[in-house]
């Protein structure tokens, strides 16, 4: 009888490692286990406290992408105005935690929000982020890389988008990235998961980046030959150079 049960045992064994085996195979990006693991980590950094911080009347994006660099969080920037690029902006926390700092900072500008998700720090509009037609809600098929470093995942990435989008007969033009990113190394496989979630995770496993949008919100529909987005080392607080010119933006009055 223990003999029996034993086998039993065993082959109970092989099939729940054989069956554990297939679904992380084919489980979505967001199922795999080590991605809790780095979400739980993020988690407690913005748990953690901030003392004295005061940005020194920076503009909102300048503000968020400093944070992301001093604090290591991956981010990624989707709603970028010209309000939010240009005009100054007071943050100050004399303590909290660094999710209040956060709070505080998209406070500072109308339809700003901000999520977790995908373990980066997500800073967004929610009205363009419900929009079918944001090309960062894009459903791409399948997109690997093994052993790349950033900016040749960023240049398939771009690739990738531009054939399932538009089809096109040729390719002209070239997209510089940063010699930041030469030399780590990454790998990254995923199928029917959106750009968004391919970028958030491009900018997790190099962990000291942050993606932003080129266009302002009205913009997310189309597809600039530029590029639709911009992957920034964590030392590049600026960015307005490499985003596409911001109309000025109308009154509220």
């Amino acid at each position: 009888m223990s003999r029996t049960h034993s086998l039993r045992a065993g082959r109970r064994t092989v099939f729940c490692f054989v069956m554990s085996l297939l679904a992380i195979l084919w489980a979505p990006y967001g199922a795999i286990p080590a991605d809790c693991e780095c979400q739980q980590g993020i988690q407690a950094k913005l748990a953690g406290q901030v003392k004295g911080y005061d940005n020194g009347g920076a503009p909102l994006i300048p503000t968020l992408l400093s944070i992301a660099d001093a604090y290591d969080l991956p981010m990624g920037i989707e709603k970028v105005t010209k309000e939010a690029l240009a005009r100054p902006a007071t943050i100050k926390l004399e303590k909290g935690s660094l999710s209040r700092l956060l709070d505080l900072c998209v406070g500072q500008a109308p339809g700003y929000s901000w999520a977790l998700r995908d373990g980066v720090v997500h800073v967004f509009g929610a009205k363009e982020l419900a929009e079918p037609t944001n090309l960062f809600n894009l459903l791409v098929p399948s997109f690997e890389i093994r052993e790349q470093n950033l900016n040749v995942a960023n240049s398939r990435l771009r690739m990738t988008v531009l054939f399932a989008k538009e089809r096109p007969a040729g390719i002209a033009g070239s997209h510089l990235g940063s010699s930041e990113f030469d030399d780590q190394r990454i790998t990254f496989a995923a199928r029917n998961v959106t750009l968004r979630e391919i970028l958030n995770s491009l900018v997790r496993l190099h962990a000291k980046s942050a993606w932003i949008a080129r266009v302002p919100p009205e913009r997310l529909s189309q597809l600039p030959q530029a590029g639709l987005w911009q992957i920034l080392p964590h030392s590049v607080h600026d960015p307005t150079a490499l985003l596409e010119p911001l109309q000025k933006e109308p009154s509220a009055r």
